[in-house]
């Protein structure tokens, strides 16, 4: 399967948007899914947290790193 492995620049994220009151899911996802999101990053212990701005080429939100990244930035 597809797992995500666990993680602490992960779980402070979750953290940081539900305290936020801003919803936040784990689940399989398409790609098209992905490119209808407003807002799309990943996180890794080395980059800690990365916005996904184009997938396949194909724009995800509006382009740029939007309110949610910058929250998780200024935290």
């Amino acid at each position: 399967g597809r797992e995500i492995l666990p993680g602490v620049t992960r779980a402070t994220l979750s953290d940081l948007l539900k305290a936020e009151g801003i919803g936040f899911a784990e689940r399989g996802f398409t790609r098209d899914e992905a490119v209808q999101a407003a807002e799309a990053f990943v996180t890794s212990a080395s980059a800690t947290v990365m916005p996904v701005v184009a997938i396949d080429g194909r724009t995800v939100g509006d382009g740029m790193a939007d309110a949610y990244f910058e929250l998780t930035m200024s935290s």
